[in-house]
């Protein structure tokens, strides 16, 4: 139990400081949300396919 437990603060730990780390590069929510317009078109077309794979996929899985 102590190791799940170590393994969870471990991981907010470094979802924090990653949020950290990208707060100091993203100067304002349009920098934050659309990555500074430097993302590309591979990541752009990854991310759509992916939003219209994602749900039908978890609907399978919790049902």
């Amino acid at each position: 139990m102590i190791i799940k437990v170590l393994m969870l603060l471990l991981f907010f730990t470094i979802m924090v400081g990653i949020g950290f780390y990208c707060r100091q590069t993203a100067t304002d929510v349009n920098g934050f949300v659309l990555g500074g317009r430097s993302v590309g078109p591979w990541l752009t077309a990854f991310a759509s396919q992916h939003s219209r794979t994602a749900p039908p996929i978890s609907l399978q899985l919790f049902s």
